[in-house]
């Protein structure tokens, strides 16, 4: 996931970088870094945001 993925994930879920700060319990200056590509995404906040499209998107069926 590249820093355009993890913004479109963040729209897709209407979550700010702030929030999955604090959900993820990291700096929101590191997840700016995320979102920018000065810093690689980790995979447990891959993980995390691939469980929370999920969730939205069966949500959203409903």
């Amino acid at each position: 996931m590249n820093g355009a993925d993890l913004k479109a994930a963040l729209k897709e879920i209407g979550w700010s970088q702030g929030r999955l700060a604090r959900e993820l319990g990291v700096n929101p200056v590191t997840v700016s870094r995320w979102a920018t590509g000065q810093l690689e995404v980790p995979r447990y906040a891959v993980a995390y945001l691939r469980v929370l499209r999920l969730a939205a998107q069966m949500l959203g069926e409903e």
